[in-house]
């Protein structure tokens, strides 16, 4: 198996569309069917030890909620990468990388973002830098290359 720990389950929640396609892919695969399970509802998820969001949580016009209702799940771990921040007001933009597709796009206050975890019991332990030349924020209020943050939940007292 290419998944080394065999204890190991993984979860994969997206869009209704891409889950179908994503189990339809897995067909071919009996080992790993096992341990990868596409899925478009978390309610039936239990447990997660570790909680990514690769270059998605933006696209999510009630993130907060969703992130509120994840955190119930007591991850011990989160991650975001390659997320736009802003020094200013949260606000939501337009991405317009597909031709004639136009996708609403937050960009998050930095400290707000992170006060979001921190009065849910969680900090951050590690902050990277993606350097962007290619996808560029016209604006002064933006930092220009994205983020990734890695929270940490807090020891249970």
């Amino acid at each position: 198996s290419c998944l080394p720990n065999s204890n190991l389950k993984y979860f994969i929640y997206d869009l209704p569309k891409k889950v179908i396609l994503g189990n339809e892919i897995l067909q071919n695969h009996p080992s790993l069917k096992k341990k990868i399970k596409f899925i478009s509802n978390i309610e039936n998820v239990n447990r997660l030890d570790i909680l990514y969001f690769g270059s998605s949580i933006q696209y999510f016009s009630d993130y907060i909620d969703r992130i509120k209702n994840l955190l119930l799940k007591k991850p011990k771990y989160i991650l975001f990468t390659d997320n736009y921040f802003t020094k200013e007001e949260s606000f939501v933009t337009s991405q317009t990388s597909v031709i004639n597709l136009i996708i609403p796009y937050n960009v998050f206050n930095y400290k707000e973002f992170i006060l979001l975890f921190k009065n849910n019991n969680y900090h951050l332990i590690y902050k990277s830098v993606n350097f962007n030349p290619t996808h560029y924020i016209n604006l002064s209020s933006i930092y220009n290359n994205t983020f990734n943050l890695l929270f940490k939940k807090n020891n249970d007292k």
